[in-house]
């Protein structure tokens, strides 16, 4: 609406920047009027910010504007004089649309009205147009009395111009005060916004660390999982080791066992051939009777002995048998460690292929 009333101010020469800044003394209000015809005097107005400008001004504006239909008393003057935001412009809006009004008005009259439509002559509002509207009716004269009441409560608040310039020149700290409450207001709510947005970042942080640290967690115990049943498969299969060498061991203890019977039954059947030999060597055919070296009856004892030593073995002989015996027992002994030998390398090989497999 701001663009739509520049451009429509533009057209009647009139350039506002700020519509509350330009529009306040009313002076403007009175050259867009005398634009149109509706303000003749607009020498008499004031183009100057001070009260009693104010008070002319809008003295003069408010039969015209009230003729036109907009809405403007005491409290609107008091506003537009103090700069309200917004204000100037619904003002400008309703002054537009009466004009309108009135244009479709003379329009119509134009088309009734013969004689100009044949001169081609067309009426255009004018401000004895619009005081013929209200002329000598009841209606003008409660404007008149309206006139008459805006002047004295405008006077009335206008009777001390300092306190009204005072107004004026504080309105741009209270402007300020509220811009500035405005601005703490938009900063806190940023600031809030902010420590939502950092506290939001802070959680989803948090949440990202203890989502790391539960998938930390996982695989630490997956790992631990993986290494305890290293651990148990280790432990069985050195369990199993264990049972393969004492297996070995009770197999070897066996064979041993079973060695040392070979042997002692060698060694008894060697002590028994040695035996007979013996039983050989003492008499003939292996055996001795005990009535052969019995002492006979009334036989010395020198011949005792003498008939026992013809039972004797002849020495050459006995050597001859003892060195035959010695060299067997030499080489069985001689066998018997070459075997022992063979019987451990064979073990320690059986027991390294059961270590392995």
């Amino acid at each position: 609406m701001a663009e739509v009333l520049r451009d429509w101010l533009l057209v009647a020469g009139i350039e506002a920047h700020n519509l509350e800044q330009d529009f306040a003394n009313g002076y403007l209000f009175g050259k867009l009027l005398h634009e149109y015809n509706l303000q003749p005097h607009l020498n008499t107005f004031v183009n100057k910010g001070k009260p009693d400008a104010y008070l002319k001004n809008y003295v003069m504006l408010q039969p015209v504007l009230s003729k036109l239909g907009v809405q403007f008393d005491t409290r609107t003057a008091q506003a537009l004089i103090n700069k309200e935001p917004g204000l100037a412009a619904k003002v400008l809006y309703a002054i537009k649309q009466s004009l309108g009004t009135m244009d479709k008005n003379t329009q119509a009259l134009d088309h009734t009205s013969r004689t100009m439509h044949q001169f081609g002559m067309r009426t255009s509002p004018s401000r004895g147009m619009l005081d013929s509207q209200h002329q000598k009716t009841q209606h003008s004269a409660y404007e008149a009395g309206n006139l008459q009441l805006f002047e004295d409560i405008m006077r009335k608040r206008s009777e001390s111009p300092n306190k009204l310039m005072q107004t004026l020149h504080v309105k741009r700290f209270i402007d300020e005060g509220e811009r500035q409450a405005a601005a703490a207001a938009d900063a806190a709510a940023a600031e809030a916004i902010a420590r939502a947005a950092a506290k939001a970042a802070a959680r989803i942080e948090e949440l990202n660390k203890l989502a790391a640290a539960r998938a930390d967690k996982a695989a630490k115990l997956q790992r631990d999982d993986a290494v305890h049943a290293a651990l148990l498969k280790h432990q069985d299969d050195r369990e199993k080791q264990e049972l393969r060498v004492e297996m070995a061991l009770s197999k070897l203890g066996r064979y041993r066992q079973q060695e040392q019977r070979a042997a002692a039954a060698v060694d008894a059947s060697s002590g028994i051939d040695a035996f007979e030999m013996t039983l050989k060597r003492l008499g003939t055919g292996g055996a001795t009777d005990s009535s052969a070296v019995a002492p006979g009856q009334g036989e010395s004892p020198m011949a005792t002995l003498g008939r026992i030593r013809t039972f004797a073995p002849i020495a050459a002989k006995l050597a001859e048998s003892g060195g035959e015996y010695l060299a067997t027992i030499k080489a069985r002994r001689h066998e018997e460690v070459a075997g022992r030998k063979e019987r451990e390398v064979k073990f320690k090989g059986l027991l390294s292929l059961a270590v392995k497999s």
